[in-house]
């Protein structure tokens, strides 16, 4: 019987050699400024939300792609990202969130829900805020991984049910 180990390192590596994770990063950037630029073009804030959870996203994810050209420019702000990445996490997954609430117009079809949902998210943000700052003055990002997995991914979990 034949056993096939999986190694993650080597699989990463693999990813980051064949170009996979540049071209991801790279569609995520163009992603974020062409609905940015949409955003002006329409006014709807969905597409806001979208340019802004998309580059979080690529912020969470681009230094990851070796000979990424971006990846040079923003050397500076690499190990704070590399640090919060709990955080950055935490604030994608809200942000979407905000944008699912816009694109499907919940506020025109259930409004008491919305509320509740708009509620829950922003104590999920100052959860965030209160979390990042912890994390900053004690300069160790227990606090953001922790409070990760046990406060924000149930809470995020119930809201999206």
């Amino acid at each position: 019987m034949i056993f096939l180990s999986f190694d993650i390192q080597l699989l990463s590596q693999q990813i980051n050699e064949n170009g996979f994770t540049i071209f991801v990063t790279a569609i995520l950037l163009t992603l974020s400024l062409y609905h940015f630029l949409l955003y002006f073009q329409h006014n709807d804030k969905a597409f806001l939300y979208y340019s802004l959870y998309t580059f979080l996203v690529f912020l969470h994810s681009y230094y990851r792609a070796k000979f990424f050209f971006i990846a040079d420019f923003l050397q500076p702000v690499t190990p704070f990202i590399i640090f919060h990445h709990a955080s950055l996490k935490w604030l994608y997954a809200s942000i979407y969130l905000l944008f699912a609430i816009h694109f499907i117009d919940l506020p025109n079809y259930e409004f008491s829900w919305n509320k509740k949902i708009q509620t829950g998210i922003k104590i999920s943000l100052y959860s965030l805020l209160f979390t990042f700052l912890m994390s900053w003055v004690t300069r160790d990002n227990r606090w953001s991984e922790y409070s990760f997995g046990y406060v924000f991914f149930p809470g995020i979990l119930w809201l999206s049910i």
